[in-house]
């Protein structure tokens, strides 16, 4: 079994990603050594489960999307909207190129992050978000706020 997880508090500010750390081989066997949540992008954090394979092409799709070009200013961020919404036929593209067998372990997908300049009506505390992806159609699943898993 393979998970991760994103959480935003009720007063915004800040959101948490977790997952485990194991990978299963094709004979049974389980090892605990693959971290599967990465930053992706200015304040972004994705993280992944069922495929490690498509896992880790997920993350590098998302974070090659999200480049910003030389010379952006370093406070710059992404509102997590826009880029689950845009990134979501990518997601769907990168499974459905993935083999057949890396299709069968299924694969989820979630972006958390706050959005650059909507607060919770405190002043300096962002609004944060959580997106969720799932195989096969990558459907952007956005929670806004506080309370959400």
């Amino acid at each position: 079994m393979t998970w991760v997880i994103g959480a935003c508090p009720l007063l915004g500010a800040y959101a948490i990603t977790v997952s485990d750390i194991q990978v299963t081989f094709p004979d049974g066997r389980t090892f605990d050594l693959v971290r599967k949540a990465y930053p992706v992008g200015p304040n972004l954090i994705g993280g992944f489960a069922g495929s490690a394979y498509i896992g880790f092409e997920l993350l590098r799709s998302v974070a090659g999307f999200l480049r910003l070009p030389k010379g952006t200013p370093e406070n710059t961020g992404w509102h997590p909207v826009w880029v689950a919404e845009s990134w979501s036929p990518i997601a769907r593209n990168v499974f459905e190129r993935a083999d057949e067998r890396q299709q069968k372990l299924g694969s989820q997908f979630i972006i958390v992050g706050p959005d650059p300049i909507e607060d919770v009506g405190i002043p300096s505390r962002a609004m944060p978000y959580l997106c969720k992806f799932s195989a096969p159609n990558f459907n952007a699943e956005i929670t806004r706020g506080g309370f959400a898993a």
